[in-house]
């Protein structure tokens, strides 16, 4: 009986092992990130009945040429239903969309065609992840200021440059805007 059982075990347990082993197709979820060559890009209805703000709450305004300068936004959700964004690019930055302008003299808003914007190079595929904002939470977003850190001092000599910057979202699901924002880079 023993011997039996030496060698009945061994055989009984591969046996599970194989049959529980199988290879059977796996979920491919490359396209809820729009990434799936044989089908189009996931599209994001835009997103009904939600209240937000977009608004720049960094504190410094002044910068140094060739410094790798951050605008600090808070994304707040100021309705009264929880917001869900599943388009969110899970490299935060890439959710916002620059624009700035030379200004003539500080809070002194530039004319339309004077604003250059600065895209978010994104990384493919994109990767997402939703986002949910309770009532009254938000996000806070570190946005890069490439053109600053593109500047040389000898693009300021003499005194300092003045900016008007806003960023929005670079969503198609919602849209938001700050206020311009006055910075100068010495």
């Amino acid at each position: 009986m023993k011997a039996f059982l030496n060698l009945a075990l061994p055989v009984l347990l591969a046996g599970l092992f194989g049959v529980s082993c199988s290879s059977g197709k796996t979920e491919d979820f490359s396209a809820w990130q729009g990434t799936k060559s044989n089908f189009e890009p996931v599209v994001f209805p835009p997103i009904k009945d939600c209240k937000i703000s977009l608004e720049i709450i960094s504190t410094r305004c002044d910068f140094y040429a060739g410094e790798e300068a951050q605008l600090t936004l808070r994304l707040k959700n100021i309705g009264q239903k929880q917001l869900v964004v599943y388009e969110w690019m899970l490299n935060e930055p890439d959710n916002i969309r620059l624009s700035y302008a030379p200004s003539a003299a500080p809070g002194l808003s530039p004319a339309e065609e004077k604003w250059k914007h600065e895209e978010p190079l994104l990384e493919h595929p994109v990767k997402r992840t939703p986002m949910t904002l309770n009532p009254g939470n938000s996000a806070v977003i570190s946005v890069p200021m490439k053109f600053i850190a593109a500047m040389e001092a000898k693009d300021v000599a003499g005194g300092s440059r003045h900016y008007m910057v806003f960023c929005e979202l670079n969503l198609k699901s919602i849209t938001a805007r700050t206020a311009p924002f006055p910075i100068s880079v010495k």
